[in-house]
């Protein structure tokens, strides 16, 4: 998508990746809808600062989802299911990810530069002994990275074996 972008729509991705420009009109709703076998990836350039959850202009990011950074940085900075900007998000509540082993995803393998993801995030209480979340980057043509600049802290699981597994 090239040029300015006023459409006031819900836009979902279903697997793939939907390239960008920049970032989608602050008013459209956008809904990423990735499965284990096609992975759902908005891939642009800019500031994304919505608020997860259900909605007009707020942002669906489950898991089998994520974002890639193509002619320029591409900065997260969302507002939890609380209403806080920039605020703690919790893995699995509130539009953000899901349960089970399906990955955070990050990069395309078209991407040439870096998403930073801001927030500080929990892996949540809902985690099982021994299990494990997964946060997958997927490699780009060069100069692309992931950066979680937040606390990722692992919740309340049951026990200590509990973690996150970098993938890709």
């Amino acid at each position: 998508l090239n040029g300015s972008n006023t459409y006031t729509g819900t836009t979902t991705v279903n697997g793939g990746v939907l390239s960008t420009s920049g970032v989608l009109s602050s008013s459209a709703r956008i809904t990423l809808n990735g499965s284990a076998t096609n992975l759902a990836v908005l891939q642009g350039q800019g500031t994304i600062t919505r608020q997860l959850g259900a909605g007009a202009s707020r942002l669906d990011w489950p898991a089998n989802s994520g974002f890639a950074a193509k002619g320029g940085t591409l900065t997260l900075t969302l507002t939890n299911n609380a209403g806080t900007a920039g605020g703690l998000l919790t893995w699995g509540t509130g539009g953000f990810m899901s349960t089970g082993v399906t990955p955070m995803v990050f990069g395309s393998s078209t991407a040439n530069n870096q998403v930073e993801l801001t927030n500080n995030f929990t892996f949540g209480d809902n985690v099982s002994s021994g299990f494990n979340r997964v946060i997958y980057v997927d490699k780009g043509v060069g100069g692309d990275t992931a950066k979680l600049s937040g606390v990722i802290s692992i919740g309340g699981g049951t026990s200590a074996l509990n973690g996150f597994v970098k993938d890709g």
